[in-house]
């Protein structure tokens, strides 16, 4: 398709310089025409090679860039695994993807029935969570992050930044609870460069906020707990089963294959 047009875009550009020979030709002779011909002709090409040449710089330059981007896709959980406070069994694991520039957290969450395990009030249950928090002089709560069934019966995603600011609570990312017993997907996703951030439940049930960037954790500690808070404190632990946590540094969507493939493991 691209040597067609090339040809089409040749054979149109001969046929205006033959079309101005003619007239040259009729005016000042034919050898006058044919030297003007010749200068046009090599002026042509030679503005056609720049032009090539520039094209072909900027879209190496594209994928250069495009390459630099290396695809980062860790899986943790392939077996399911049952977090109990009385067993301490919250689990840890790098950090680094709340460093990301564009990310998506996948994690597949057994949701018992209301008033049971993950879903009792009033306590603030956390699927993720995270802090780096050193100063203790007053209750602000600095580089936090969590995906949680909250004391407000609802599923939130949380953070702050180094001061310890989060997002205005009519922009939190919230979801009424309403779910079925059973596995749900729960997913996370976001980009700095749009900037978006969404949380979504089984692809279905979503929310979302522009106004991430400014509340975002900064400085990190070494570790998300899955499964707890941080300190491990009793009520914080989701009481239920947990299953295979995927993260990638790519904002995908809800119907990304990706996330299709995360989202059938406990489809029947």
């Amino acid at each position: 398709m691209n040597t067609e047009k090339a040809i089409s875009n040749i054979s149109a550009v001969l046929g205006i310089i033959g079309f101005f020979g003619t007239i040259i030709a009729g005016f000042l002779g034919d050898a006058f025409a044919a030297m003007v011909i010749l200068w046009i002709t090599i002026a042509s090409v030679f503005v056609w090679l720049i032009a090539k040449v520039v094209s072909q710089g900027n879209e190496l330059k594209a994928l250069k860039s495009q390459g630099d981007i290396k695809f980062i896709f860790e899986k943790y959980f392939d077996d399911t695994i049952m977090v109990m406070s009385r067993r301490r069994n919250q689990t840890q694991v790098n950090s680094r993807f709340l460093n990301w520039d564009r990310g998506t957290i996948l994690i597949n969450v057994l949701v018992p029935p209301l008033g049971h395990g993950l879903r009792p009030a009033p306590n603030n249950r956390y699927i993720l969570g995270h802090i780096n928090d050193n100063n203790k002089s007053d209750d602000k709560e600095r580089n936090f992050f969590g995906l949680r069934y909250s004391r407000r019966s609802k599923w939130e995603v949380d953070f702050s930044n180094a001061d310890g600011e989060r997002l205005p609570e009519a922009s939190w990312l919230s979801l009424d609870d309403g779910l079925e017993e059973g596995w749900h997907q729960f997913m996370i996703s976001w980009d700095r460069r749009k900037p978006e951030i969404i949380f979504v439940i089984d692809g279905n049930r979503r929310t979302t906020s522009s106004r991430f960037l400014n509340f975002w954790p900064v400085n990190l500690a070494d570790t998300v707990t899955v499964g707890a808070w941080p300190t491990g404190y009793p009520e914080s632990f989701v009481e239920t089963k947990l299953s295979n946590l995927w993260v990638c540094n790519q904002a995908l969507e809800e119907n990304h294959q990706i996330v299709l493939e995360h989202r059938s493991i406990f489809r029947h």
